[in-house]
């Protein structure tokens, strides 16, 4: 599926652990729900606006993809947008988002692949997420070409370009990495032939 550049920011998410595999854009339409929603305006440049959403915040997007976090913080810049978020020539751009970033106990959920962490910082400007703190990884299998597998660190930063995704860990924490391959083999049908 080709996914065209300067998306809405959400994009940004999914193609990080490479959830886009709906025919559906999952940008079509975009769902953010929390307890409370604040904008503000932020920091001293005159049109940068801070929009929070606090408390059991859930993203769903047009593919029934979802992220879920205790705070969602959007650093918005609003420069040359009328008040329906319209510019000149059409609509804010990715360049209008300058930090995105899910705070706490973050879920992201797409068919049989999940990923946890506790903060999950989008860098706009170069295309990288960091997730930090008990980043989980996990692919259970929903089709016959799915393996099962489970990778856990405590930092992973991806290119949302070349979708390289970098696990670390430390010595107490080293990255660790399960993949259950139950009666499958790495070396095709050979193995089983040769138990019979």
């Amino acid at each position: 599926m080709l996914i065209h550049k300067k998306k809405m920011w959400l994009l940004i998410i999914l193609v990080m652990v490479q959830f886009v595999h709906a025919s559906t854009n999952p940008f079509s339409q975009i769902s953010i729900q929390s307890a409370k929603a604040s904008c503000k305006k932020h920091g001293s440049t005159k049109d940068l606006f801070l929009f929070q959403y606090v408390q059991n915040v859930n993203v769903v997007l047009a593919d029934n993809s979802t992220i879920d976090a205790d705070r969602l913080d959007i650093t918005f810049l609003g420069r040359g947008l009328d008040a329906q978020g319209k510019k000149k020539g059409g609509r804010a751009t990715l360049d209008n988002f300058k930090k995105v970033a899910f705070v706490g106990h973050v879920i992201v959920k797409n068919g049989n692949r999940i990923v946890h962490a506790d903060r999950a910082d989008v860098d706009v400007a170069n295309y990288m997420c960091t997730l930090v703190g008990n980043v989980h990884v996990e692919q259970a299998q929903q089709e016959q070409k799915d393996i099962p597998m489970k990778i856990t660190s405590t930092r992973a930063t991806i290119n949302l370009t070349t979708k390289e995704v970098v696990f670390e860990g430390s010595v107490a924490a080293p990255v660790s990495t399960v993949i259950a391959l139950g009666d499958k083999s790495l070396f095709g049908n050979k193995a089983k032939e040769q138990k019979a």
